[in-house]
C-alpha cells in the first residue's frame, strides 16, 4: 500500500539468477493497494521509484532509476539513492 501523497513506481529484482517475477516494475498511486506473487523460496529486492515521467518515449526516475526506459525493470537494480528491501 502506498500510504504516501504522491505516486509511486516500484521495482523488484530477483537475486540468485533466478527468473524474474511477473512484474518488475509498476505504478502505485497514493492509497493504492497492489499484491505480487512470490514464488517459494525467493530472494530478491523492492524498491521505491519517485519523480518518475515519460521523457520522449523513455520512462526516467528522479530516484531508485534503474535505466531500463520502461516502468519494469526487467532484471535491472536500482541506482543510489534508493531505499530498499532485500529478502532472502
Amino acid at each position: 500500500m502506498n500510504r504516501c501523497e504522491y505516486t509511486v513506481w516500484p521495482g523488484t529484482l530477483t537475486g540468485n539468477q533466478k527468473p524474474q517475477l511477473s512484474t518488475t516494475g509498476f505504478e502505485l498511486g497514493p492509497g493504492a493497494t497492489t499484491s505480487v506473487d512470490l514464488p517459494s523460496p525467493w530472494s530478491g529486492r523492492f524498491w521505491g521509484r519517485t519523480g518518475c515521467s515519460n521523457n520522449n518515449g523513455r520512462f526516467i526516475c528522479a530516484t531508485a532509476d534503474c535505466a531500463s526506459g520502461q516502468v519494469g525493470c526487467n532484471g535491472a537494480g536500482a541506482i543510489p539513492p534508493a531505499t530498499l528491501v532485500e529478502i532472502t
